[in-house]
């Protein structure tokens, strides 16, 4: 883990927010700050070849959507408050 680096080599890193969320045993010993530029970005995407799986790829997507809105967001959320609001969930 990350985390488990910069805390045994008390130094630090830059981390996405399923990092941070991956490692929660360590963060009473990290500080999480924002940075001071302008944040990188990054873009999920689901890929798949028109009618081989049905209606698979979609119910995929829409749970993946729901899981980050109902329990991933509000957890970093209630660690990082002030990291949240770059985070964008797409619809279709």
């Amino acid at each position: 883990s990350v985390l488990a680096m910069v805390v045994k080599a008390k130094g630090w890193a830059l981390a996405t927010p399923l990092n941070i969320l991956d490692a929660e045993r360590f963060l009473p010993d990290v500080d999480i700050m924002t940075m001071p530029f302008p944040a990188f970005s990054r873009e999920i995407y689901l890929v798949a070849r028109s009618g081989e799986l049905g209606h698979l790829p979609q119910q995929l997507a829409d749970d993946c959507r729901q899981l980050f809105r109902d329990h991933l967001l509000p957890r970093f959320s209630a660690i990082a408050p002030r990291a949240l609001p770059p985070i964008q969930i797409m619809e279709e």
